[in-house]
């Protein structure tokens, strides 16, 4: 099972107005620069057939225009963290 994010990299002046707030915001978990992301939508847990089709789907779609001046264009999908860390595999955009 993977669980599932769809989630935007911020462009790089939207990182840094995120990341310089980040200390002044209560209960927010942030990630650093490498992880900074914006969750769009949690999917939750799904078998690996249907993560592929989802991520086949969103990189054949691309981001809606209303997000290409805040977020860089996907280069790829792929998935973060691994069963054997620990840490909950999820798709993204890299």
């Amino acid at each position: 099972m993977h669980r599932l994010f769809v989630a935007i990299r911020p462009a790089r002046p939207l990182r840094d107005a995120m990341l310089a707030i980040a200390p002044d915001i209560d209960g927010a978990r942030w990630q650093d620069d490498d992880h900074l992301h914006v969750t769009l939508r949690f999917i939750g847990s799904v078998e690996r057939p249907l993560a592929e089709d989802i991520a086949a789907a969103l990189a054949a779609s691309g981001p809606p225009a209303s997000l290409s001046r805040w977020a860089r264009p996907a280069a790829s999908i792929g998935v973060v963290g691994s069963t054997a860390s620990g840490s909950p595999p999820a798709r993204r955009t890299g």
